[in-house]
C-alpha cells in the first residue's frame, strides 16, 4: 500500500481521490526540521470560469467544492496532524470566477 493510502477517497472525482494522498505526502513527507511548512492552502472553490456564455451559475461540483473540508475532516479527526506540526490549514471560499475578488482574498 502507498503511503496515506488510508487517508484515501471513494471519491468519484479523480482531483478529489489523490488529494488526501497528497496531503499526507506534504505532512509526512516534505515537513520535516530541514524543510518546515507554515501553511497548507486548500481552497474551497465556490464557483469556476467557463468558456459557456450566458449561463445562470457556474457553481464547482460538490464534490470539488467539499474536498476541502474532507481532508481537513481526515487529519484532525483522531489526531490534529497540522496543530502537532504548527502548521496552518487555510481553506477559505474563493470563488474562482473572479480574478479580483481572488487577488483581494489571498
Amino acid at each position: 500500500m502507498v503511503k496515506g493510502g488510508k487517508y484515501g477517497s471513494i471519491d468519484p472525482c479523480f482531483p478529489s481521490k489523490v488529494a488526501q494522498a497528497h496531503v499526507h505526502n506534504l505532512l509526512f513527507e516534505h515537513h520535516s526540521e530541514k524543510r518546515t511548512l507554515q501553511y497548507v492552502f486548500f481552497p474551497i472553490l465556490t464557483h469556476v470560469r467557463s468558456w459557456i456564455e450566458d449561463t445562470v451559475d457556474n457553481t464547482s461540483c460538490p464534490i470539488v467544492a467539499g474536498s476541502p473540508n474532507v481532508i481537513k475532516a481526515a487529519f484532525t479527526k483522531e489526531v490534529d496532524f497540522f496543530q502537532q506540526r504548527g502548521i496552518e490549514y487555510l481553506s477559505p471560499a474563493l470563488p474562482s470566477s473572479s480574478h479580483r475578488f481572488s487577488r483581494e482574498r489571498c
